[in-house]
């Protein structure tokens, strides 16, 4: 366990370097208005604004094997 926890990127590093924090164990109603709005900012982006690599290595966006 120890090993594990050495490896993982600090909390207060992962929230600087996030474009959204969803408040988990919170009101449902602020998850649901986060992920809302999460969703309508990601709904105005321009078409190819990830670079294909990340799309490419998550396998997001690739056609399924029939």
């Amino acid at each position: 366990l120890a090993q594990i926890r050495a490896k993982q990127v600090p909390d207060p590093v992962k929230r600087r370097r996030a474009d959204y924090i969803i408040p988990s164990g919170q009101d449902r109603g602020l998850v649901v208005a986060a992920v809302r709005r999460i969703v309508q900012d990601a709904a105005r982006l321009p078409p190819g604004v990830w670079p294909g690599r990340w799309l490419h290595r998550s396998g997001v966006g690739l056609p399924h094997a029939a």
